[in-house]
């Protein structure tokens, strides 16, 4: 994680304006914003483990949290404890957030951009994508899943989200960048080049191709050995 504080720093230094009069907080923040934006995009073009994000799903645990919030009396009546409204247990259903993820599907993490792939955690297999809910809801078919909105439909009990999502952008100087300490310098020289009116498309484009291109590798293939000239 790179801290917002230290990219504003050593961009100051490096600009000579360490008394904060050439540029304010709030200009730096928001060509910081233009080139995280510029980045992920890049990044998402190569498909790139930098924007890939795992999020687990439980129905059980889901529906428990929403129970949760609702008092038991007895065995066969609910509460709500804001409302105080009591309801039998065959309604419980109809005025709680019950979820179903083959019925009412679950709403996608925020920041969704693309799918890499559904895992069934129950028995430990890869999902396999429906045409339609109706090829999903079908007793003659099982390992599927199907997105439609902002929700995603499993067949499964429990399962596993690989996804892409952008960076997200700072607010302030005391958030972090999702991004390794070794793209510090190239978050700086990006920024600069937006705040002194150089962040051209054309411009922008080649220089953040040459800046990843200069950094990836170095992470990507840091485990490989490299061949050596007397080697067939």
């Amino acid at each position: 994680m790179i801290k917002t504080l230290q990219v504003v720093r050593l961009l100051r230094h490096r600009e000579g304006d360490n008394d904060e009069v050439k540029f304010s907080d709030y200009d730096i923040l928001d060509s910081l914003n233009q080139v995280i934006r510029y980045l992920s995009i890049s990044l998402a073009n190569r498909g790139d483990q930098y924007l890939q994000h795992v999020k687990d799903y439980d129905e059980e645990e889901i529906n428990a949290a929403t129970i949760d919030e609702y008092t038991v009396y007895g065995s066969d009546e609910f509460v709500f404890d804001d409302e105080r409204v009591v309801y039998e247990a065959d309604e419980i259903d109809s005025h709680a957030d019950i979820v179903s993820f083959e019925d009412t599907g679950v709403k996608l993490p925020e920041g969704y951009t693309s799918i890499i792939s559904v895992q069934d955690l129950e028995h430990e297999r890869d999902l396999r994508p429906a045409t339609s809910l109706a090829m999903l809801n079908s007793p003659y078919h099982c390992g599927l899943y199907f997105i439609f909105g902002d929700r995603i439909y499993v067949k499964s009990k429990s399962f596993r989200l690989n996804y892409y999502a952008p960076i997200d952008q700072v607010k302030t100087i005391d958030d972090e960048i999702d991004l390794p300490s070794l793209f510090l310098d190239t978050l700086v020289m990006l920024t600069r080049m937006v705040l002194n009116n150089n962040g051209q498309v054309e411009t922008m484009a080649e220089a953040f191709d040459r800046a990843i291109d200069h950094v990836l590798p170095r992470r990507r293939y840091s485990h490989s050995r490299q061949r050596m000239p007397f080697y067939c």
